[in-house]
């Protein structure tokens, strides 16, 4: 019974220690909130035609096509979740829209303090934290009128890990769930396929 609750304990101390508390973007505007809630389904062709990282800014994007390759697919998913996206893809001649991926630092994972093998001792006591780039900036072309919108909800946070990651996650504009945070990406790229589809009207 004692080697149950010991191990309970120690799971409990582990989850409580990986819990990393992110801060949100700012709230979208009534008006952005009621186009969302009109909007009707599409299916949209789109290409990602330029993905466009360097390898410089250390511990930031190092590696600028491996950072591609993990950028691309996360896209296209937020891009598909809009429910206005049908099928992206890199090279479609004769998709609707064309995709640029500008330059979207992020850290590599072994270079932020949470992943110290320490948290797991003294997570739950010291809070452990790190300055981190979240966000996307993308350049959506219309190819039949034309219209480009830029998109860039780059920005700078903190993000805090163990138990104090769990109490500040639970306040307003910071979120626990890496969810939440595809939802207000999804929200954004949503409005900028909005524009472009009215500006076709």
């Amino acid at each position: 019974m004692l080697l149950v609750r010991t191990s309970l304990l120690y799971v409990i101390v582990l989850v409580l220690a990986g819990c990393v508390s992110m801060p949100l973007p700012p709230d979208l505007s009534d008006s952005e909130l009621h186009a969302l809630a009109q909007a009707q389904p599409a299916a949209l062709r789109v290409a990602i035609t330029e993905c466009r990282q360097s390898k410089t800014g250390e511990p930031y994007a190092p590696f600028a096509d491996e950072h591609c390759q993990n950028l691309i697919p996360k896209v296209s998913a937020l891009l598909k979740k809009t429910g206005l996206v049908g099928a992206v893809s890199e090279s479609d001649q004769t998709a609707d829209l064309s995709i640029l991926i500008h330059e979207t630092p992020r850290r590599i994972y072994w270079s932020t303090a949470g992943h110290n093998p320490g948290i797991a001792l003294f997570g739950l006591a010291i809070p452990i934290w790190w300055a981190d780039r979240f966000g996307y900036h993308l350049s959506l072309t219309d190819r039949k009128t034309g219209q480009r919108i830029e998109l860039n909800s780059l920005r700078e946070g903190t993000s805090i890990q163990g138990s104090w990651g769990t109490l500040t996650g639970m306040l307003p504009g910071r979120t626990l769930s890496p969810v939440k945070m595809d939802e207000a990406e999804v929200a954004r790229i949503k409005l900028a396929l909005l524009q472009l589809l009215e500006a076709r009207q």
